[in-house]
């Protein structure tokens, strides 16, 4: 990639694939200024776009927030996005001997396939969509992850989770057929974690409260796995949250943190009732 693009090895490295958590617009390419840089209408943006999602894509989960808040602008963008999509690239320099780690273990986790679930709320500074993240580990492993703008604005953080729950739960039947396949059957019920309490009241409640009526059923198919013993769906503190790494950008230790469960073998274990779940790195 580094080749392609025409960097060298001075390029200096960037320990995290952002450097700046207000994100781009469409604004900052739509001054006259911008259209006519030489620097602007020379760039490759879609040429570099492909490059990331295609390491994205085969092993390196970590960077699919920011490769999605450049997806949007692969036509229309300015300096502004030029840096942010350098930067990731920087990022991607030091962080080449990383990679998803696939480990052996114990043969009570070899079955264990466990959802992520969590989503942004109206981050998007030009649409006010939301980022919905999934991630999927059998055996600890990560073996899925995706990453999406939800299709419609959400009135709420709740329902911004919701929409996210839909999908990890549509993403939990395909990883379920996908290991019946390969001829390993799942522990029954697949675990589902998501950080909102109102979610789960919601995703799990069959009577539903008047300020949900305006929310899609579709929404909703997720309370009939849960009925039927195909999921079930539990409270997951926020720090432990692995899907996050997919929806927004806090700071770099707690990056560095969801890094290394993301690309290692970890999964989540209750510790007792106190302290309920959290997730253990094997």
């Amino acid at each position: 990639m580094l080749r392609d693009l025409g960097f060298d090895d001075s390029l200096k490295v960037a320990k995290s694939p952002i450097n700046d958590r207000v994100r781009p617009s469409l604004d900052d390419a739509t001054t006259e200024e911008e259209r006519k840089d030489p620097t602007v209408q020379s760039f490759k943006m879609q040429s570099y776009l492909g490059h990331i999602n295609h390491i994205q894509q085969g092993t390196h989960p970590e960077i699919s927030y920011a490769l999605k808040v450049a997806s949007k602008f692969a036509t229309v963008f300015g300096r502004k996005h030029i840096e942010w999509v350098k930067h990731i690239v920087r990022y991607l320099k030091g962080a080449k001997n990383m990679g998803i780690m696939l480990k052996r273990v114990p043969a009570f986790l070899r079955k264990l396939l466990q959802l992520l679930s969590d989503a942004d709320h109206a981050n998007d500074p030009d649409t006010r969509k939301s980022i919905s993240g999934a991630i999927g580990k059998l055996g600890g492993s990560t073996i899925f992850w995706k990453c999406v703008f939800q299709k419609i604005v959400s009135h709420s953080s709740t329902e911004s989770e919701l929409m996210s729950l839909d999908t990890t739960a549509t993403v939990g039947q395909y990883l379920k057929w996908v290991a019946w396949a390969l001829l390993t059957k799942p522990d029954m019920p697949i675990p589902i974690f998501v950080d909102c309490s109102s979610c789960i009241d919601i995703a799990t409640n069959p009577i539903q409260p008047g300020r949900n009526l305006h929310v899609h059923a579709r929404y909703f198919y997720v309370r009939d796995f849960v009925n039927e013993g195909e999921y079930v769906i539990h409270k997951l503190d926020t720090s432990d949250q692995l899907s996050d790494i997919l929806v927004t950008y806090k700071d770099y230790k707690n990056f560095s943190k969801l890094r290394q469960l993301l690309l290692g073998c970890a999964y989540v274990a209750k510790q007792n009732d106190v302290f309920g779940w959290v997730i253990t790195y094997l």
